[in-house]
Protein backbone atom coordinates (compact mmCIF):
# COMPACT_ATOMS: atom_id res chain seq x y z
CA UNK A 1 0.00 0.00 0.00
CA UNK A 2 1.82 3.07 -1.28
CA UNK A 3 1.41 6.58 0.10
CA UNK A 4 1.66 8.94 -2.86
CA UNK A 5 0.14 11.91 -4.63
CA UNK A 6 0.66 15.19 -6.43
CA UNK A 7 -0.80 18.67 -6.75
CA UNK A 8 -0.44 21.13 -9.62
CA UNK A 9 0.20 24.43 -7.85
CA UNK A 10 0.76 26.75 -10.82
CA UNK A 11 1.33 26.95 -14.54
CA UNK A 12 4.90 25.74 -14.15
CA UNK A 13 4.76 24.30 -10.65
CA UNK A 14 3.75 21.05 -8.99
CA UNK A 15 4.57 19.00 -5.89
CA UNK A 16 4.58 15.20 -5.75
CA UNK A 17 5.43 12.60 -3.12
CA UNK A 18 5.75 8.84 -2.65
CA UNK A 19 6.78 6.74 0.33
CA UNK A 20 9.22 3.81 0.31
CA UNK A 21 7.32 1.19 2.33
CA UNK A 22 6.63 -2.26 0.86
CA UNK A 23 3.97 -4.57 2.32
CA UNK A 24 3.27 -8.24 1.69
CA UNK A 25 0.50 -10.28 3.27
CA UNK A 26 -0.43 -7.38 5.53
CA UNK A 27 3.07 -6.86 6.95
CA UNK A 28 6.06 -4.59 6.23
CA UNK A 29 8.52 -6.15 3.76
CA UNK A 30 11.24 -3.56 3.29
CA UNK A 31 11.67 -0.41 1.24
CA UNK A 32 11.88 0.50 -2.44
CA UNK A 33 12.13 3.65 -4.53
CA UNK A 34 8.69 4.23 -6.08
CA UNK A 35 9.29 7.52 -7.87
CA UNK A 36 11.27 7.99 -11.06
CA UNK A 37 12.43 11.37 -12.32
CA UNK A 38 13.53 12.10 -15.87
CA UNK A 39 15.01 15.61 -15.67
CA UNK A 40 15.91 15.74 -19.37
CA UNK A 41 12.24 15.34 -20.30
CA UNK A 42 10.93 17.16 -17.18
CA UNK A 43 8.89 14.13 -16.08
CA UNK A 44 8.22 12.05 -13.00
CA UNK A 45 6.16 8.90 -12.44
CA UNK A 46 5.09 6.98 -9.36
CA UNK A 47 2.23 4.84 -8.15
CA UNK A 48 0.81 2.16 -5.91
CA UNK A 49 -0.08 -1.50 -6.28
CA UNK A 50 2.22 -4.17 -7.69
CA UNK A 51 5.91 -3.32 -7.41
CA UNK A 52 6.89 -5.06 -10.70
CA UNK A 53 4.35 -2.98 -12.65
CA UNK A 54 5.49 0.18 -10.92
CA UNK A 55 9.11 -0.54 -11.78
CA UNK A 56 8.15 -1.24 -15.39
CA UNK A 57 6.26 2.07 -15.62
CA UNK A 58 9.16 3.97 -14.06
CA UNK A 59 11.65 2.29 -16.41
CA UNK A 60 9.56 3.30 -19.41
CA UNK A 61 9.38 6.89 -18.17
CA UNK A 62 13.16 6.98 -17.93
CA UNK A 63 13.32 6.16 -21.66
CA UNK A 64 10.77 8.80 -22.78
CA UNK A 65 11.75 12.07 -24.41
CA UNK A 66 8.69 14.11 -23.46
CA UNK A 67 5.27 13.99 -21.82
CA UNK A 68 3.49 13.11 -25.05
CA UNK A 69 5.63 9.99 -25.50
CA UNK A 70 5.13 8.97 -21.85
CA UNK A 71 1.34 9.24 -22.18
CA UNK A 72 1.46 6.80 -25.10
CA UNK A 73 4.20 4.42 -24.03
CA UNK A 74 3.42 3.82 -20.35
CA UNK A 75 -0.31 3.00 -20.73
CA UNK A 76 0.49 0.62 -23.61
CA UNK A 77 3.11 -1.13 -21.48
CA UNK A 78 0.75 -1.48 -18.52
CA UNK A 79 -1.94 -2.98 -20.77
CA UNK A 80 0.54 -5.53 -22.10
CA UNK A 81 1.56 -6.40 -18.55
CA UNK A 82 -2.05 -6.94 -17.54
CA UNK A 83 -2.61 -9.32 -20.43
CA UNK A 84 0.51 -11.31 -19.54
CA UNK A 85 -0.42 -11.60 -15.87
CA UNK A 86 -4.12 -12.33 -16.21
CA UNK A 87 -3.53 -15.99 -15.32
CA UNK A 88 -1.64 -15.16 -12.11
CA UNK A 89 -4.17 -14.55 -9.33
CA UNK A 90 -1.84 -12.70 -6.96
CA UNK A 91 -0.43 -10.47 -9.68
CA UNK A 92 -3.91 -9.85 -11.05
CA UNK A 93 -5.06 -8.69 -7.63
CA UNK A 94 -2.10 -6.31 -7.25
CA UNK A 95 -2.59 -4.86 -10.71
CA UNK A 96 -6.32 -4.33 -10.07
CA UNK A 97 -5.39 -2.19 -7.06
CA UNK A 98 -2.73 -0.22 -8.94
CA UNK A 99 -2.77 3.53 -9.45
CA UNK A 100 -0.12 5.27 -11.50
CA UNK A 101 0.60 8.95 -12.00
CA UNK A 102 2.63 10.91 -14.54
CA UNK A 103 3.50 14.57 -14.01
CA UNK A 104 5.44 16.55 -16.56
CA UNK A 105 5.95 19.66 -18.61
CA UNK A 106 3.68 19.91 -21.65
CA UNK A 107 5.72 22.10 -23.98
CA UNK A 108 2.91 22.47 -26.49
CA UNK A 109 0.53 23.88 -23.87
CA UNK A 110 3.35 25.60 -21.95
CA UNK A 111 2.34 24.22 -18.55
CA UNK A 112 2.91 21.36 -16.12
CA UNK A 113 0.22 18.67 -16.31
CA UNK A 114 -0.66 15.62 -14.23
CA UNK A 115 -2.36 12.38 -15.30
CA UNK A 116 -3.70 9.40 -13.37
CA UNK A 117 -3.77 5.87 -14.83
CA UNK A 118 -6.18 3.32 -13.36
CA UNK A 119 -6.97 -0.26 -14.44
CA UNK A 120 -10.70 0.56 -14.43
CA UNK A 121 -9.99 3.04 -17.25
CA UNK A 122 -7.75 0.56 -19.11
CA UNK A 123 -4.83 2.70 -17.94
CA UNK A 124 -5.93 5.57 -20.17
CA UNK A 125 -4.33 8.81 -18.85
CA UNK A 126 -6.95 10.97 -17.12
CA UNK A 127 -5.89 14.59 -16.49
CA UNK A 128 -6.24 15.75 -12.89
CA UNK A 129 -5.02 18.77 -10.96
CA UNK A 130 -4.53 16.68 -7.83
CA UNK A 131 -4.30 13.03 -6.82
CA UNK A 132 -3.56 11.10 -3.65
CA UNK A 133 -3.56 7.42 -2.74
CA UNK A 134 -4.85 6.38 -0.28
CA UNK A 135 -7.51 8.94 -1.10
CA UNK A 136 -8.45 11.55 1.49
CA UNK A 137 -11.25 13.88 0.46
CA UNK A 138 -9.95 17.35 -0.36
CA UNK A 139 -6.47 16.68 1.03
CA UNK A 140 -4.43 16.97 -2.17
CA UNK A 141 -6.14 20.21 -3.25
CA UNK A 142 -5.04 21.83 0.03
CA UNK A 143 -1.34 21.47 -0.79
CA UNK A 144 0.68 24.61 -1.53
CA UNK A 145 4.20 23.62 -0.43
CA UNK A 146 6.41 20.78 0.79
CA UNK A 147 5.21 21.04 4.37
CA UNK A 148 1.63 20.57 3.19
CA UNK A 149 2.66 17.49 1.21
CA UNK A 150 4.27 15.96 4.30
CA UNK A 151 1.15 16.77 6.33
CA UNK A 152 -1.05 14.94 3.80
CA UNK A 153 1.41 12.03 3.62
CA UNK A 154 1.19 11.66 7.38
CA UNK A 155 -2.60 11.64 7.22
CA UNK A 156 -2.36 8.92 4.58
CA UNK A 157 0.08 7.02 6.80
CA UNK A 158 -2.43 7.10 9.66
CA UNK A 159 -4.91 5.44 7.32
CA UNK A 160 -2.33 2.79 6.37
CA UNK A 161 -1.54 2.13 10.02
CA UNK A 162 -5.19 1.44 10.73
CA UNK A 163 -5.02 -1.26 8.08
CA UNK A 164 -1.47 -2.41 8.92
CA UNK A 165 -0.69 -1.65 12.60
CA UNK A 166 3.00 -2.54 12.15
CA UNK A 167 3.52 -0.06 9.28
CA UNK A 168 6.66 2.03 9.81
CA UNK A 169 6.41 4.64 7.03
CA UNK A 170 10.00 4.65 5.76
CA UNK A 171 11.28 7.57 3.71
CA UNK A 172 9.20 10.05 1.75
CA UNK A 173 10.51 11.08 -1.67
CA UNK A 174 9.35 14.54 -2.75
CA UNK A 175 9.60 16.24 -6.12
CA UNK A 176 8.99 19.88 -6.92
CA UNK A 177 8.50 21.25 -10.44
CA UNK A 178 9.64 24.79 -11.06
CA UNK A 179 9.58 25.71 -14.73
CA UNK A 180 11.95 23.36 -16.58
CA UNK A 181 13.52 22.08 -13.36
CA UNK A 182 12.68 19.14 -11.11
CA UNK A 183 14.13 19.04 -7.61
CA UNK A 184 13.97 15.68 -5.84
CA UNK A 185 14.86 14.94 -2.23
CA UNK A 186 13.93 12.56 0.56
CA UNK A 187 12.71 12.85 4.14
CA UNK A 188 13.79 9.81 6.17
CA UNK A 189 11.32 8.43 8.71
CA UNK A 190 8.75 10.95 7.52
CA UNK A 191 6.05 9.67 9.88
CA UNK A 192 8.11 10.89 12.84
CA UNK A 193 10.35 13.64 11.39
CA UNK A 194 9.51 17.31 11.80
CA UNK A 195 8.89 17.84 8.08
CA UNK A 196 10.78 21.13 7.91
CA UNK A 197 12.90 21.80 4.84
CA UNK A 198 15.39 24.57 5.50
CA UNK A 199 17.72 25.56 2.68
CA UNK A 200 20.75 23.76 4.15
CA UNK A 201 18.84 20.48 4.53
CA UNK A 202 17.50 20.68 0.99
CA UNK A 203 20.93 21.40 -0.47
CA UNK A 204 22.46 18.46 1.41
CA UNK A 205 19.84 16.05 0.11
CA UNK A 206 20.15 17.40 -3.45
CA UNK A 207 23.93 16.96 -3.35
CA UNK A 208 23.49 13.42 -2.07
CA UNK A 209 21.08 12.67 -4.90
CA UNK A 210 23.44 14.12 -7.51
CA UNK A 211 26.23 11.85 -6.26
CA UNK A 212 24.08 8.76 -6.03
CA UNK A 213 21.94 9.05 -9.16
CA UNK A 214 18.17 8.60 -9.14
CA UNK A 215 16.34 8.70 -5.84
Amino acid sequence: MTICGYRLTGQYEAIAWADSGIYRDGAPAGDACKMMSNPLATLISFGSGGLPELRDANRMLHECNDLEEALLRIPAGLRRGRQEEVANRSMRSALAASRFAIVGMNHKLDRVQGYVLRPDDNFSPVPARAFCSPHIDGAAMSIANEQDAVRVARAQFNYVRREIPTAAGGSLTLARFSGEQIKVWSLPDFANADGQFDRATRMRTLRRLSRGGEQ
